[in-house]
C-alpha cells in the first residue's frame, strides 16, 4: 500500500513564499504527484508507454503557453522472451542481452577468462563464454558519443575480429543498480548475438568446452520513430544567451522509473509553471531528454545538432536527475562555475533548509555540456550514491520512495535561483 503525506511543512522555504497559502501548496503537491503517478511506468524510448508520456508532457507544455519544438528521430525498441543453452537433456536459462540480435543454432563452446587467451584463439563458428576479469564490468555501447573508453573500444573490436557465432557472458554482481547477473553488452550497434548467465554455473559450463551445444536467443529489435521535445521561451529583447533546464524522461527496461527520472520531470514541469510569466534577457529551453538511458543517446544528439550554431550562447545548464527521495535533501553541484554563478547558488541555498551543496557526479545529461566547458548545475538526491543508486534501473524504483513535498520545494528553489541568475 502507498500512503502519501501531503502535509509537508514550510521549513524548506525562504520568506518569499510566506504569502503562499498552505492550501495552495498542498494543491501544487497533489497536482505534481498526480502527474508523476501518470508517468511512472516502464518507458524506454520508442515504446508505447514512452509515447504516452510524451503526450502528457506535450499537453502540459501547450497548457502553459510555451513554444514547442519536436525533433523526430528513429530508435530501436527491444522485445525479448525466454532464452536457453542446451546440451542433450540439460538446459540452462540464459538472458538475452538488451538489444541483442536473435540467434538459433548449434556450435562448440569455448571458454575464456583472460584477454591473452582470447587473442590467441580462433573463435569463428563457435559460441564463446566470457568470464572472470574480461567480464567484470559492463561495456560502454559501441561508439557511444559522450564517453567511450579506449579499453572498451579495443575489446569490442577484438570480439568483432574473432567473429564468434554468439557470446555468453558469465557474470555476477557488479553494482547495486545492475541485475545479478548483469549484461556485459547493452548495445544495438554490437551485432554479435549476446546473452548472459550467472557465473555460479561457470564450473559446469567449463566442462562443456569443445562440445556441441544449442543456443536459443529470443531477442528482437524493432525500428520505430519517436521525437525529442523542447519547450522554449524567448527573451523579451536581444538575448544575452540561453539557459537550458533539462531532465530525462525515458527509463531502462524493467523499471518504473519513479526517482530515475520521473521526479526530475515533475520538478521540471513545476519550474515551468513558476517561470511561465518570467520576463528576462535570456532564452530558456526546457528539454525533456528522451534517450538518456538508450545506447545511442539519439535524443541528446538531436538537441545538440539543433543548437550547434547557438551553443556558444549557452550561459547555464541545469540538469535534474533522480531528486526527491523521501529520506534525502536535494543536493546541488556546480561545474565550470564563475564567481557570479557560485554566489547566486550559495546565496539561494542559504534560504532553503532542504537544499544542500552536494558532491560532483558525471553520469547525467549535464556531463556532455560540462566537457564542453559550459557552466552547469546538477540536481539530485543527497543520498544518490548510497540509496537512490540501489533503486535506479530496478523494479524497486517506485512511488513509495518519493517525497511529494520535496518535489515542490526543489522546484521553488530552482525557480528562485533562475530568477536571481537572470536579474
Amino acid at each position: 500500500m502507498l500512503i502519501l503525506n501531503f502535509n509537508g511543512s514550510n521549513n524548506g522555504l525562504c520568506h518569499c513564499f510566506n504569502s503562499i497559502s498552505i492550501v495552495q501548496r498542498r494543491n501544487h503537491m497533489k497536482s505534481s504527484f498526480n502527474f508523476l503517478r501518470s508517468i511512472t511506468q516502464e518507458r524506454p524510448v520508442g515504446t508505447s508507454a514512452n509515447n504516452t508520456v510524451l503526450d502528457l508532457i506535450e499537453n502540459e507544455i501547450y497548457n502553459l503557453g510555451y513554444q514547442i519544438v519536436f525533433l523526430p528521430f528513429s530508435c530501436l525498441v527491444w522485445e525479448r522472451d525466454t532464452s536457453a543453452l542446451r546440451i542433450d537433456d540439460i538446459s540452462y536459462e540464459v538472458f538475452a542481452g538488451p538489444f541483442s540480435n536473435a540467434f538459433e543454432g548449434t556450435a562448440k563452446i569455448m571458454v575464456f577468462d583472460s584477454l591473452n587467451a582470447l587473442k590467441k584463439a580462433n573463435c569463428k563458428n563457435n559460441i564463446i563464454i566470457l568470464t572472470g576479469d574480461i567480464a567484470s564490468e559492463p561495456l560502454q555501447p559501441k561508439n557511444y558519443p559522450f564517453f567511450y573508453p579506449e579499453e572498451h573500444e579495443s575489446f569490442i573490436t577484438l570480439l568483432e575480429e574473432k567473429n564468434p557465432k554468439a557470446i555468453i557472458t558469465a557474470t555476477g554482481k557488479y553494482s547495486t543498480n545492475y541485475p545479478e547477473p548483469f549484461p556485459l553488452f547493452e548495445d544495438g550497434n554490437f551485432l554479435i548475438p549476446c546473452a548472459y548467465i550467472s557465473n555460479t554455473f561457470i564450473k559446469e559450463l567449463k566442462q562443456l568446452e569443445h562440445q556441441d551445444v544449442s543456443l536459443t536467443l529470443n531477442s528482437k529489435n524493432i525500428l520505430v520513430n519517436t521525437k525529442q521535445i523542447i519547450a522554449s521561451k524567448q527573451s523579451h529583447k536581444q538575448s544575452k544567451g540561453k539557459i537550458v533546464i533539462c531532465a530525462h524522461m525515458d527509463t531502462k527496461y524493467n523499471t518504473p522509473g519513479a526517482l530515475d527520472n520521473g521526479t526530475g520531470v515533475a520538478v521540471l514541469i513545476q519550474i515551468m509553471h513558476k517561470l511561465k510569466d518570467l520576463i528576462c534577457d535570456y532564452d530558456i529551453d526546457y528539454v525533456f531528454f528522451n534517450s538518456e538511458e538508450y545506447f545511442g543517446a539519439t535524443g541528446e544528439l538531436e538537441y545538440l545538432e539543433y543548437i550547434k550554431h547557438r551553443q556558444d550562447k549557452i550561459q547555464l545548464v541545469i540538469n535534474i536527475d533522480s531528486p526527491c527521495h523521501f529520506k534525502s535533501k536535494t543536493a546541488i553541484s556546480s561545474y565550470n562555475a564563475n564567481e557570479k554563478l557560485i554566489y547566486v547558488l550559495e546565496s539561494q541555498v542559504l534560504n532553503f533548509d532542504e537544499i544542500i551543496i552536494g558532491e560532483e557526479w558525471y553520469s547525467g545529461n549535464h556531463t556532455m555540456f560540462v566537457f564542453d566547458g559550459i557552466p552547469c548545475i546538477a540536481v539530485t538526491s543527497s543520498n544518490l550514491f548510497d540509496t537512490v543508486s540501489t533503486l535506479a534501473h530496478t523494479p524497486m524504483d517506485t512511488l513509495d520512495h518519493v517525497s511529494p513535498h520535496l518535489i515542490t520545494s526543489t522546484a521553488d528553489f530552482l525557480a528562485e535561483f533562475v530568477k536571481s541568475f537572470v536579474s
